[in-house]
């Protein structure tokens, strides 16, 4: 964070079956690592998971066995028993098969049925072809309706634009804390709630600090000094929050996530003119000490091996979260930056990081991960770092751009590269003047200091945010903190500043906020790989999955619900659309 002003019943069945106890599996020390084996050559996949399931209660049948984030084969599952609930078949698992075929067997009162994948076993549900959101009243199946003369949206599919690489999310210590106190059924839930493609946002990123963000429980490291040796255990095992066991638990119910990594600080000892406060304990503010390019190339590489044989496959790393702030948090200066009360205008280095001791340390240890350049998220030093980038383009990826650097995306485009929106905007900014003491007044002009707002104007602004980034070209979007508590609250003792979150969890009482909805309509129906398409009319966003199947979301800013015409292709579609709501319409000729 900164300080700036398709088909139908394809591949949604993936994580339908899976159940989870979190919570045992965390509280034995094992994490989600107990589902599967672990490996250096992650893009390995897993061997078959055979399940028999008796009767009883619900059932869950062995998972696959494998590592790294793509599904192995096909389980299979034969469920039988005189009486019980549903159980279902060979079941997903880290790195493991996708749930496979079962042969299936009625008992009792209620059905039993046999694993369902796009791997293999029955197909799941049609997906709907229209769902509508309103105020507190989200998430409303409806019926598609044919006709009209007039049409208000026009979407053509021949218009197709660039492809479409995904929505994603950030896992943070705060959110785990919160996931961690409620009961397994609960956690589960919400898991699938982001991560699962049938019920759920179906995100396909995960982005995962390298260190402490501003969401960390505590500030920490993975090496004490230059001599000190290297270990991840923290984030294995830490006692408040460890982030590990939270990335397994999204992939037990999505195996086929990609990962990026950044850091928002270095060790201390890497570092200079680092705050020293007893809070801080030097990961607050300073710079990147030069003298230590090598060493911390070696700290990532490090990083991206240990994660890796953890299971968890790296796709890329960006070298530093906003190399343009020094915060009252983690975060760390690689040139010109604002502090917070003063511009510091000086050369740019992070790119020389890049070109030199990070990209010849990953390729001496043979990494399949690329390198992104960013993340960047100051608008007023984005050209310091941009005359920076290195002149060997082959070195970088793409460019990873946050909320304050919306008009740096055609200089990046203009030069070759994707770009990435990597941190939705948290919303409820204290360093505006217009302070509000009712939480239904807070919107993105105004502050509300008591807790983070998590209202629907928030949902709307979202919208708003998540339809401009696409409107300019980003190929992927990625939202900031999916799980969070009713309070909102940061490291950041020096600006307190509750944000808000996709999930909001209070005393027990889970919340799935206008914004958590609002992912959902964008990203739900619409499959990587799909083309973005030029929309006609309306306050809406288009993409045309690979099977060819149109979807299509819509946004009413009006008091009073619309009465819309869409047409997809020269088919005219009747859609009501709630006040201040939105509709997905999901059609394939």
């Amino acid at each position: 964070m900164v300080n700036s002003p398709h088909g139908f019943a394809k591949r949604r069945t993936l994580g339908a079956t899976v159940k989870l106890n979190i919570a045992l599996l965390t509280g034995l020390g094992l994490g989600l690592g107990g589902l599967a084996c672990s490996s250096t050559t992650p893009l390995q996949g897993g061997s078959a998971g055979n399940a028999t399931a008796a009767g009883g209660n619900s059932a869950t049948g062995a998972s696959g066995s494998g590592s790294g984030n793509v599904p192995g084969s096909s389980g299979t599952g034969t469920t039988t028993g005189a009486s019980g609930n549903a159980a279902t078949g060979g079941a997903t698992s880290v790195g493991g098969g996708t749930a496979g075929a079962g042969n299936v067997s009625s008992g009792g009162a209620s059905s039993s049925t046999g694993g369902a994948s796009s791997g293999g076993g029955s197909t799941g549900p049609a997906e709907p072809q229209l769902v509508t959101s309103g105020k507190d009243d989200f998430w409303k199946i409806g019926t598609l309706t044919k006709g009209g003369t007039t049409a208000t949206v026009t979407v053509t599919s021949s218009t197709a634009g660039r492809t479409w690489e995904g929505f994603g999310g950030t896992f943070n210590e705060a959110g785990w804390k919160v996931l961690m106190s409620l009961d397994a059924g609960k956690q589960t839930e919400i898991i699938r709630k982001l991560f699962d493609v049938s019920d759920g946002i179906g995100f396909t990123w995960g982005r995962i600090p390298i260190g402490p963000s501003d969401y960390a429980i505590e500030r920490y490291n993975f090496q004490a000094s230059k001599d000190a040796a290297f270990s991840i255990e923290h984030d294995k095992t830490a006692s408040l929050a460890p982030i590990i066991p939270y990335i397994k638990a999204a992939l037990a119910v999505k195996p086929d996530i990609k990962f990026w990594g950044s850091p928002w600080s270095p060790p201390p000892w890497m570092k200079t003119g680092a705050s020293t406060a007893a809070d801080s304990l030097g990961y607050d503010k300073g710079s990147m000490d030069k003298t230590f390019f090598d060493a911390y190339a070696d700290y990532l590489v490090n990083w991206i091996k240990a994660y890796e044989a953890e299971g968890i496959k790296l796709n890329f790393i960006a070298p530093q979260n906003e190399p343009g702030w020094a915060q009252a948090y983690p975060s760390c200066a690689w040139g010109s930056y604002y502090d917070g009360s003063d511009h510091h205008r000086g050369t740019a280095y992070l790119g020389d990081f890049v070109t030199g001791a990070l990209s010849t340390k990953m390729g001496a240890a043979n990494l399949t991960t690329d390198i992104w350049y960013g993340t960047f998220s100051n608008h007023d030093t984005f050209s310091d770092y941009w005359a920076n980038l290195p002149a060997d383009h082959s070195k970088v990826k793409g460019v990873a751009l946050q909320w304050a650097t919306d008009a740096d995306i055609d200089t990046v485009l203009s030069a070759g590269f994707k770009v990435m929106q990597s941190e939705h905007k948290c919303g409820n900014y204290p360093w505006l003047d217009t302070k509000v003491t009712n939480v239904d007044d807070a919107k993105y002009d105004t502050f509300f200091a008591a807790y983070a707002p998590n209202n629907h104007a928030y949902g709307e602004e979202s919208w708003g945010l998540i339809k401009g980034w696409i409107d300019k070209g980003v190929i992927s979007y990625s939202a900031w903190n999916m799980v969070l508590d009713k309070g909102g609250w940061n490291l950041d003792q020096a600006r307190p500043w509750p944000q808000n979150a996709l999930v909001v969890v209070d005393n027990g009482t889970v919340k799935y906020t206008a914004a958590y909805y609002v992912f959902r309509h964008v990203a739900e129906y619409v499959d990587v790989g799909a083309t973005v398409l030029k929309v006609t009319g309306g306050n809406a966003l288009a993409f045309k999955n690979p099977d060819g199947a149109v979807v299509t979301i819509m946004y009413n800013s009006a008091d009073q619900a619309s009465a819309t015409t869409l047409s997809i292709d020269g088919t005219l579609f009747q859609v009501s659309i709630p006040a201040h709501g939105w509709a997905t319409v999901n059609w394939k000729a």
